[in-house]
Protein backbone atom coordinates (compact mmCIF):
# COMPACT_ATOMS: atom_id res chain seq x y z
CA UNK A 1 0.00 0.00 0.00
CA UNK A 2 2.76 2.46 0.94
CA UNK A 3 4.85 1.51 -2.08
CA UNK A 4 1.79 2.00 -4.29
CA UNK A 5 1.29 5.50 -2.88
CA UNK A 6 4.88 6.36 -3.70
CA UNK A 7 4.46 5.03 -7.26
CA UNK A 8 1.46 7.34 -7.70
CA UNK A 9 3.79 10.31 -7.29
CA UNK A 10 6.61 8.94 -9.44
CA UNK A 11 4.43 7.65 -12.29
CA UNK A 12 1.82 10.43 -12.30
CA UNK A 13 2.33 12.93 -15.18
CA UNK A 14 0.98 15.70 -12.95
CA UNK A 15 4.14 15.43 -10.84
CA UNK A 16 6.54 15.14 -13.82
CA UNK A 17 7.65 18.78 -13.67
CA UNK A 18 8.70 18.56 -10.06
CA UNK A 19 12.23 17.87 -8.95
CA UNK A 20 13.08 14.67 -7.11
CA UNK A 21 13.17 16.54 -3.80
CA UNK A 22 9.64 17.87 -4.38
CA UNK A 23 8.47 14.39 -5.35
CA UNK A 24 10.00 13.08 -2.13
CA UNK A 25 7.94 15.62 -0.16
CA UNK A 26 4.77 14.49 -1.96
CA UNK A 27 5.66 10.87 -1.18
CA UNK A 28 6.05 11.69 2.51
CA UNK A 29 2.67 13.47 2.52
CA UNK A 30 0.99 10.50 0.81
CA UNK A 31 2.69 8.07 3.19
CA UNK A 32 1.54 10.10 6.18
CA UNK A 33 -2.07 10.20 4.87
CA UNK A 34 -1.95 6.43 4.31
CA UNK A 35 -0.54 5.96 7.79
CA UNK A 36 -3.32 8.10 9.32
CA UNK A 37 -6.02 6.14 7.44
CA UNK A 38 -4.47 2.84 8.55
CA UNK A 39 -4.32 4.02 12.18
CA UNK A 40 -8.00 5.06 12.10
CA UNK A 41 -9.07 1.75 10.59
CA UNK A 42 -6.88 -0.17 13.04
CA UNK A 43 -8.34 1.79 15.94
CA UNK A 44 -11.89 0.88 14.85
CA UNK A 45 -10.95 -2.78 14.44
CA UNK A 46 -9.27 -2.83 17.87
CA UNK A 47 -12.25 -1.21 19.59
CA UNK A 48 -14.70 -3.67 18.04
CA UNK A 49 -12.42 -6.66 18.67
CA UNK A 50 -11.88 -5.84 22.34
CA UNK A 51 -15.56 -4.99 22.89
CA UNK A 52 -16.85 -8.27 21.45
CA UNK A 53 -14.02 -10.33 22.92
CA UNK A 54 -14.37 -8.73 26.35
CA UNK A 55 -18.12 -9.35 26.49
CA UNK A 56 -17.79 -12.92 25.25
CA UNK A 57 -14.86 -13.72 27.56
CA UNK A 58 -16.74 -12.23 30.52
CA UNK A 59 -19.81 -14.37 29.78
CA UNK A 60 -17.70 -17.53 29.47
CA UNK A 61 -15.66 -16.63 32.56
CA UNK A 62 -18.75 -16.08 34.73
CA UNK A 63 -20.33 -19.30 33.47
CA UNK A 64 -17.04 -21.13 33.99
CA UNK A 65 -16.63 -19.87 37.56
CA UNK A 66 -20.16 -20.96 38.39
CA UNK A 67 -19.43 -24.42 36.99
CA UNK A 68 -15.97 -24.71 38.55
CA UNK A 69 -17.43 -23.91 41.97
CA UNK A 70 -20.18 -26.50 41.34
CA UNK A 71 -22.94 -24.15 42.44
CA UNK A 72 -26.42 -25.57 43.04
CA UNK A 73 -27.72 -23.77 39.92
CA UNK A 74 -25.09 -25.32 37.66
CA UNK A 75 -25.70 -28.77 39.20
CA UNK A 76 -29.46 -28.42 38.65
CA UNK A 77 -29.06 -27.30 35.02
CA UNK A 78 -26.54 -29.98 34.05
CA UNK A 79 -28.40 -32.74 35.92
CA UNK A 80 -31.57 -31.71 34.08
CA UNK A 81 -29.65 -32.06 30.82
CA UNK A 82 -28.55 -35.56 31.86
CA UNK A 83 -24.89 -34.88 32.68
CA UNK A 84 -23.16 -36.37 35.73
CA UNK A 85 -22.05 -34.02 38.47
CA UNK A 86 -18.35 -34.86 38.06
CA UNK A 87 -18.24 -33.23 34.60
CA UNK A 88 -19.32 -29.81 35.92
CA UNK A 89 -15.98 -28.61 37.36
CA UNK A 90 -14.14 -29.90 34.27
CA UNK A 91 -16.39 -27.84 31.99
CA UNK A 92 -15.98 -24.84 34.28
CA UNK A 93 -12.19 -24.96 34.26
CA UNK A 94 -12.19 -25.46 30.47
CA UNK A 95 -14.40 -22.36 30.02
CA UNK A 96 -12.18 -20.30 32.33
CA UNK A 97 -9.02 -21.34 30.46
CA UNK A 98 -10.72 -20.63 27.11
CA UNK A 99 -11.84 -17.18 28.25
CA UNK A 100 -8.31 -16.38 29.41
CA UNK A 101 -6.78 -17.67 26.16
CA UNK A 102 -8.90 -15.46 23.92
CA UNK A 103 -7.91 -12.28 25.76
CA UNK A 104 -4.18 -12.97 26.20
CA UNK A 105 -2.27 -11.58 23.20
CA UNK A 106 0.54 -13.32 21.39
CA UNK A 107 -0.62 -16.95 21.34
CA UNK A 108 -2.52 -17.34 18.04
CA UNK A 109 -2.61 -21.15 17.89
CA UNK A 110 -3.89 -21.47 21.46
CA UNK A 111 -6.42 -18.74 20.74
CA UNK A 112 -7.75 -20.72 17.75
CA UNK A 113 -8.13 -23.82 19.94
CA UNK A 114 -9.86 -21.76 22.62
CA UNK A 115 -12.35 -20.34 20.12
CA UNK A 116 -13.04 -23.87 18.86
CA UNK A 117 -13.50 -25.22 22.38
CA UNK A 118 -15.86 -22.43 23.38
CA UNK A 119 -17.82 -22.95 20.16
CA UNK A 120 -18.17 -26.67 20.96
CA UNK A 121 -19.23 -25.81 24.52
CA UNK A 122 -22.00 -23.50 23.26
CA UNK A 123 -23.05 -25.93 20.55
CA UNK A 124 -23.15 -28.85 23.00
CA UNK A 125 -25.15 -26.84 25.52
CA UNK A 126 -27.65 -25.77 22.86
CA UNK A 127 -27.97 -29.27 21.43
CA UNK A 128 -28.42 -30.80 24.91
CA UNK A 129 -31.12 -28.27 25.79
CA UNK A 130 -32.99 -28.89 22.53
CA UNK A 131 -32.79 -32.67 22.94
CA UNK A 132 -34.00 -32.47 26.55
CA UNK A 133 -36.73 -29.82 26.37
CA UNK A 134 -37.34 -29.35 22.67
CA UNK A 135 -36.91 -26.03 20.93
CA UNK A 136 -38.10 -23.41 23.42
CA UNK A 137 -38.24 -19.59 22.92
CA UNK A 138 -35.79 -18.86 25.80
CA UNK A 139 -33.11 -20.78 23.89
CA UNK A 140 -32.97 -17.88 21.44
CA UNK A 141 -30.83 -16.18 24.09
CA UNK A 142 -28.02 -18.52 23.04
CA UNK A 143 -27.86 -16.52 19.80
CA UNK A 144 -26.35 -13.66 21.79
CA UNK A 145 -23.43 -15.86 22.85
CA UNK A 146 -23.00 -17.34 19.38
CA UNK A 147 -23.10 -13.80 17.97
CA UNK A 148 -20.46 -12.54 20.40
CA UNK A 149 -18.30 -15.56 19.60
CA UNK A 150 -18.63 -15.01 15.84
CA UNK A 151 -17.94 -11.27 16.08
CA UNK A 152 -14.96 -11.77 18.40
CA UNK A 153 -13.49 -14.40 16.09
CA UNK A 154 -14.13 -12.34 12.95
CA UNK A 155 -12.53 -9.21 14.39
CA UNK A 156 -9.62 -11.25 15.74
CA UNK A 157 -8.81 -12.27 12.17
CA UNK A 158 -9.42 -8.76 10.81
CA UNK A 159 -7.03 -7.46 13.44
CA UNK A 160 -4.41 -10.08 12.55
CA UNK A 161 -4.66 -9.22 8.84
CA UNK A 162 -4.42 -5.49 9.55
CA UNK A 163 -1.35 -5.99 11.73
CA UNK A 164 0.33 -8.06 9.02
CA UNK A 165 -0.56 -5.63 6.25
CA UNK A 166 0.42 -2.51 8.19
CA UNK A 167 2.94 -3.30 10.90
CA UNK A 168 3.13 -0.81 13.72
CA UNK A 169 6.03 1.56 13.15
CA UNK A 170 7.34 4.03 15.62
CA UNK A 171 8.43 7.45 14.40
CA UNK A 172 8.07 8.85 10.91
CA UNK A 173 7.37 6.69 7.89
CA UNK A 174 10.30 5.93 5.64
CA UNK A 175 10.28 7.27 2.09
CA UNK A 176 9.84 4.59 -0.54
CA UNK A 177 11.88 5.34 -3.67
Amino acid sequence: MIANSARVVVNNPAFAGFTHSHQAVFRIILLEETSINNRCNMKKINILYWTFTGLFALAMLLSGIQNALVTPDSVAILNHLGYPEYIIPFLGVAKILGAIAIVVPGIPRLKEWAYAGLFFDLTGATYSAIMTDGLQPPMAGMLIFFGLLALSYTYYHKRQRALLAHPVTHGTPSVVA
